[in-house]
């Protein structure tokens, strides 16, 4: 009886991952981003201070059986949902109750013919179909705390797009994190100026899913966070992945490494010049009594 219950399910899965499961990300920069910018967000780390990582997993949602293995790994993780997805909400709950954050994984044009799957921002929309678009995508995953992009490439470099995504998440709580997928984005700078609290993501983890590439993106996310403090790393639900920050979070004490949720990574970066911000307490009430703008904060 129970195999009857479940194997539909696990055919659903198969047939969603396989119309819509993204290919390895096609990035047109090095897999770990510059730190030549925000520089009074992301200053270098003082002696003593503790460094903290954050790892996203981009691209869930699509298989129920990869979110489980995920939401088992040792956290907490910030795990990232594709609006298109089905049973998201026992999804991000599972997730959650494991200790993990969730996030939207709000689907946005390439360059290129990537396919970022239904629903997606694309050039050409307007300004009320693109906010209503990423209303919808901010809906369908329940309980999140931020979003990150999905794909975008194109669509983070134009800023008819990227404003009326930061116009719907006005007032929702939630972070944003720039994934980055190309180096003239402009879609952090736009969420900083519009008061929103925001980063960009720092290393690419499996571009080269193999695990001794992974392994050398690991190192080179800790060393990120050895020198400035903090440090962001994005990866995919692909096994290698899956089984390699298995085994590098064994390690993160005696590394003398924080793994935290993304979203108080942000709160972290942005407190950084700020001398009357605490990153304990919670962001958004602070922003609320300020002017609605980060630079007048002193996050910028």
């Amino acid at each position: 009886m129970p195999s009857d219950v479940t194997e539909p399910a696990a055919r659903d899965d198969e047939e969603l991952a396989s119309r819509f499961n993204p290919p390895p990300p096609v990035i047109d920069l090095p897999a770990v981003a510059p730190v030549d910018r925000l520089q009074a967000v992301r200053r270098g780390r003082n002696v003593g201070e503790p460094a903290y990582v954050t790892i996203i997993i981009d691209d869930l949602g699509l298989n129920t059986v990869t979110t489980a293995k995920i939401a088992d790994l040792p956290g907490p993780l910030t795990l990232s949902f594709l609006p298109y997805g089905r049973n998201l909400d026992q999804q991000s709950a599972l997730v959650k109750s494991r200790g993990h954050e969730v996030f939207v994984h709000l689907p946005m044009e390439p360059i290129g013919d990537q396919d970022p799957g239904p629903n997606a921002i694309h050039s050409g929309q307007s300004t009320d179909e693109v906010r209503r678009l990423a209303l919808n995508a901010i809906g369908a995953v329940s309980g999140a705390a931020g979003l990150n992009n999905h794909m975008g490439s194109r669509a983070t470099t134009d800023g008819a797009l990227v404003r009326p995504v930061l116009d719907a998440m006005q007032g929702t709580g939630l972070v944003f994190i720039d994934s980055f997928t190309t180096s003239v984005s402009i879609a952090e700078t736009m969420a900083l100026e519009a008061g929103l609290p925001a980063s960009r993501r720092d290393v690419f983890l499996d571009n080269d899913p193999s695990p001794e590439a992974i392994h050398t993106q690991l190192m080179k996310l800790e060393d990120h966070a050895r020198a400035h403090g903090t440090a962001i790393g994005i990866g995919h639900p692909y096994p290698t992945t899956i089984a390699a920050i298995r085994e590098w979070s064994r390690n993160l004490r005696a590394n003398d490494l924080n793994l935290i949720p993304a979203s108080k990574l942000v709160e972290i970066r942005m407190c950084k010049r700020n001398p009357t911000c605490r990153p304990a307490g919670p962001l958004i009430a602070q922003r609320e009594v300020s002017p609605r703008n980060a630079c007048n904060l002193g996050y910028c």
